[in-house]
C-alpha cells in the first residue's frame, strides 16, 4: 500500500472515530478513487452509510469489500445488520452465519445472530447462543439482558429475574466498561429533593434495616451547600468530596420493596375484552383505552413497589422526569404477571408478541410532561397508577396520541432533536390528535410507532402525588430509536 494512501486511511479513521462522518466519507472516497478495491475503505464506507441510515447503499459497499476480501468477517456481520434494518431478516441471518463460518469466535456476530433470532420468536435458539456467550464472558451486558427477555418469553421467570438483577449490578458497577458514571457524578436539585422525600417516606413506613432519616439529613445538608447555578433543573457535576458524602446511597438499590406472590390474575378479569379488541383493531390508528385495568390488590402492591424501591436513577433522559427500567431495578414478578395476563386476555391485539421492555416515568415538576416521541416496539401498553386526587387538571394529565403514522423508513435517534423533527412533520401533515385524559388505573394500548406525548400535567406536590406512568413494549418495531 502506497504511503500516501496509508496516511489518508489513518486520517479517515480519525475522522470516523471523532464522529465527523462527512469528513471521513470524503477521505474514504478519495482513497477509493485511487484504489477502488481497498477492502477496509469499502467496509468503513458501508459502516458510515449505515450510520446515516442509508442501508441499501451501505450493503453495496459491504458487497464490494467482500469481493475484494472474500473472508471479511466484519463485512458480512455489518451487512447482516444493514439487511436487518431493511427488514430482510432471513438474509441478515445468512450473513451473520457466513461471518461466523469465517470466524467462529466472533462474538459480536454471534450476539447479532441471537438478537435477530429473538425478533423471529426463536427464543430457545437465541437463549442457547446467549448462554454460550455468557460462558465466555459472564459480564456481557447485552447477552445478559436479552437472555432475560428470552427467559421471560419462555416462561422461565426466575431465570429472567436473575438476568435483570445481574444487569442492574453491572450498571451500578464502577468497573463495567460500557457504562459511564454520569449517574453518580452528576445530579439536579430536584433529583436530590426527590430522594430526600423517598428516604423520609421509607423511614415513615418502617423500613428499619437502614437509617433513612440520617441519609436524608446528609442529602439536605448537601442541597443547602451546592451552588445551584440556574434552576432546580440544572444538572450539576458533584465534586469528588460531594460524591463521597453520598456515594453509598446515591442511585443505589438500597431498598427494593417486597411483593407478595400472585397466584390468581392481576389484570381485571371483568374487562370487556371483546370490545377492547374491536376498538383497537377497527380504529385508525390502532388505539384503545379502558379503566379498572389492574385488580385492586395488584394496583396497591405495584404502587407500594414504585414508591418504596430506590430505582429512580435516570434524570438525564427527559427533563423533569425520573425513569426506571426493566434492566436497572424495575424488573419484578408482578410486572411479568401483568404482561402475561394482558396477552392472555387480549390475544387478538398482542398475539405472540414478546415483552421487550418496561419502563416507568415519575414526574418531578407539577407541569412538566413528556414531549413528542415514538416507542421502539410493535404494541405499547401505557397505564397510570397515581391516585386521581393528586391530579389537579380535570380532564388533563393523560396522553396525546397523534393519528398520523410516521413516514416509511422514518429514523429517530435523539429524544430532544427528534421532538422538533416530529413537530415539523406533524405541522406539515396536519394530523389529528386523540386526547386520553388521566385516570388512575387507566390503560392505553396503541401502535408503538405512533407519535405521542403527555398532556398538560398539573399534579399536587408531595411524594405520593408524583404522576407515575408505566409503559410495556411488546414486539420489535421498525423505528430506529435510541
Amino acid at each position: 500500500m502506497p504511503d500516501s494512501i496509508r496516511k489518508e486511511f489513518q486520517r479517515a479513521l480519525e475522522f470516523q472515530k471523532a464522529g465527523r462522518l462527512d469528513n471521513a466519507e470524503d477521505a474514504y472516497l478519495t482513497i477509493l478513487i485511487k484504489q477502488p478495491n481497498h477492502s477496509s475503505a469499502l467496509h468503513n464506507m458501508g459502516v458510515i452509510l449505515a450510520q446515516k441510515h442509508k442501508q441499501q447503499e451501505a450493503i453495496g459497499y459491504f458487497d464490494r469489500a467482500i469481493v475484494a476480501l472474500p473472508d471479511y468477517a466484519e463485512a458480512f456481520n455489518n451487512k447482516g445488520s444493514a439487511l436487518l434494518a431493511l427488514g430482510k431478516i432471513d438474509q441478515a441471518v445468512a450473513s451473520y452465519k457466513q461471518s461466523l463460518k469465517i470466524r467462529p469466535d466472533y462474538w459480536e456476530a454471534e450476539l447479532n445472530l441471537a438478537n435477530t433470532l429473538m425478533k423471529m420468536n426463536e427464543q430457545r435458539k437465541a437463549l442457547d447462543v446467549y448462554a454460550k456467550l455468557l460462558k465466555i464472558d459472564p459480564h456481557n451486558y447485552s447477552a445478559t439482558f436479552n437472555a432475560g427477555l428470552a427467559n421471560l418469553a419462555l416462561g422461565k421467570l426466575d431465570n429472567a429475574q436473575q438476568c435483570f438483577f445481574k444487569t442492574m449490578i453491572m450498571r451500578q458497577s464502577e468497573q463495567h466498561p460500557i457504562f459511564d458514571q454520569k449517574y453518580y457524578c452528576y445530579t439536579t436539585k430536584a433529583k436530590l429533593l426527590h430522594d430526600v422525600e423517598q428516604f423520609r417516606y421509607l423511614s415513615k413506613i418502617g423500613s428499619n434495616e437502614i437509617d433513612f432519616d440520617t441519609i436524608a439529613d446528609k442529602y439536605e445538608k448537601l442541597i443547602s451547600e451546592i451552588n445551584w447555578k440556574k434552576t432546580s433543573r440544572s444538572i450539576v457535576e458533584l465534586t469528588e468530596k460531594e460524591q463521597l458524602r453520598i456515594a453509598e446511597s446515591y442511585n443505589r438499590s438500597l431498598h427494593i420493596s417486597n411483593l407478595p406472590k400472585f397466584y390468581n390474575g392481576v389484570v381485571n378479569p371483568l374487562l370487556e375484552t371483546k370490545r377492547i379488541s374491536q376498538q383497537y383493531n377497527k380504529s385508525t390508528p390502532n388505539l384503545a383505552y379502558f379503566d379498572h385495568f389492574l385488580t385492586k390488590d395488584a394496583l396497591i402492591n405495584l404502587r407500594k413497589f414504585m414508591l418504596g424501591s430506590t430505582i429512580w436513577y435516570d434524570f438525564f433522559h427527559i427533563d423533569g422526569q425520573l425513569a426506571a427500567y426493566l434492566e436497572n431495578g424495575l424488573a419484578n414478578p408482578l410486572l411479568y404477571k401483568i404482561a402475561h395476563d394482558i396477552k392472555t386476555l387480549l390475544p387478538e391485539i398482542f398475539g405472540n408478541l414478546p415483552l421487550t421492555q418496561v419502563w416507568a416515568f415519575k414526574n418531578l415538576y407539577g407541569n412538566q410532561g413528556i414531549d413528542l416521541h415514538a416507542d421502539s416496539g410493535a404494541v405499547s401498553l401505557n397505564f397510570w397508577i397515581t391516585p386521581d386526587e393528586a391530579n389537579l387538571g380535570t380532564g388533563q394529565g393523560g396522553l396525546l396520541i397523534n393519528e398520523t403514522p410516521p413516514p416509511q423508513n422514518w429514523k429517530l435517534n435523539n429524544y430532544y432533536k427528534d421532538a422538533k423533527l416530529i413537530e415539523e412533520y406533524l405541522y406539515k401533515t396536519g394530523g389529528k390528535t386523540q386526547s386520553i385524559p388521566y385516570r388512575e388505573n387507566r390503560a392505553v394500548i396503541f401502535k408503538s410507532e405512533l407519535f405521542h406525548k403527555s398532556d398538560v400535567v398539573n399534579f399536587k406536590s408531595g411524594y405520593k402525588n408524583h404522576r407515575i406512568n408505566i409503559t410495556m413494549i411488546f414486539g420489535y418495531g421498525d423505528l430506529n430509536l435510541s
